[in-house]
C-alpha cells in the first residue's frame, strides 16, 4: 500500500486504503504494531450486532493461547440481545478464568493501558476512537478486521 502513513488526521486509514478494504471480497485485517512483544490482555470492542464475527476470533485466542480476554459492550448491544449474551457465555464456558465482560459504564479511558492488543471491526474502531483521546492508543497495538 505504499510507504505513506496509514493515519490521516483523526481517521486511522487514508482513502486509498479504505477503498481497498471495502472493495475486497475476502476478510481483511489491519495490524498496527505499537511495539507488541507479548500479549497477556486483549480487548474486544463490540458496538453493533455486525461485530458478532469477532467472537470467532476470541474463541481461537482462548483455545490457542493463555491470554486474558475482555469484551467491551460499548453500546449495550450484548446486554440487550439474548443471542449475543449466549455467545459471551459460550466463551466463558471455554475458559471462565480468562474471559471478562465489561459494560461501557464500567470502562474508562485509563483502562486501555491494561491491554496490549485491541481487536475490533474497522467501523467499530472509528466510532470507539472518536470517544477517546488519541494518546490513549499510543501503547496499544490494534488488529482491525473487516469480515
Amino acid at each position: 500500500m505504499g510507504k505513506g502513513s496509514l493515519f490521516k488526521e483523526k481517521k486511522l486509514l487514508d482513502e486509498k486504503n479504505t477503498q481497498f478494504i471495502t472493495t475486497s471480497k475476502i476478510p481483511v485485517g489491519v495490524f498496527v504494531d505499537n511495539k507488541l512483544d507479548t500479549i497477556e490482555n486483549v480487548l474486544f470492542v463490540i458496538i453493533s450486532v455486525s461485530d458478532v464475527f469477532l467472537f470467532f476470533y476470541a474463541k481461537k485466542l482462548i483455545r490457542n493461547s493463555s491470554v486474558s480476554i475482555s469484551i467491551l459492550d460499548f453500546n449495550g448491544i450484548i446486554e440487550a440481545n439474548f443471542d449475543l449474551k449466549e455467545e459471551v457465555s459460550s466463551l466463558e464456558d471455554i475458559s471462565s478464568n480468562t474471559v471478562h465482560f465489561i459494560q461501557k459504564k464500567e470502562f474508562n479511558e485509563n483502562n486501555l493501558s491494561n491491554y496490549e492488543l485491541l481487536i475490533s471491526s474497522i467501523d467499530t474502531y472509528d466510532v470507539f476512537s472518536e470517544t477517546h483521546e488519541e494518546t490513549s492508543f499510543k501503547s496499544l497495538s490494534l488488529l482491525l478486521i473487516r469480515p
